[in-house]
């Protein structure tokens, strides 16, 4: 399963670092793409989980789901 994210508050490549590895420390995460030009962030799951979980761990570190 892949979706997309829309992500407020990404400036920069560390801020892409910063989120690629926060969500790839979750077990159901295979790939994560972070952009912050375009504020997108895509997940590709393993196995299916709630999307609430992603947004707490954004949220958690700084950054708002629009």
């Amino acid at each position: 399963m892949k979706f997309e994210i829309k992500v407020e508050g990404m400036a920069c490549k560390a801020c892409e670092n910063r989120i690629q590895n926060v969500l790839q420390n979750i077990q159901e995460v295979e790939e994560v793409s972070a952009d912050y030009k375009t504020g997108l962030v895509i997940v590709t799951l393993n196995k299916e989980i709630s999307v609430n979980l992603i947004k707490e761990k954004l949220e958690d570190i700084g950054y708002n789901i629009i």
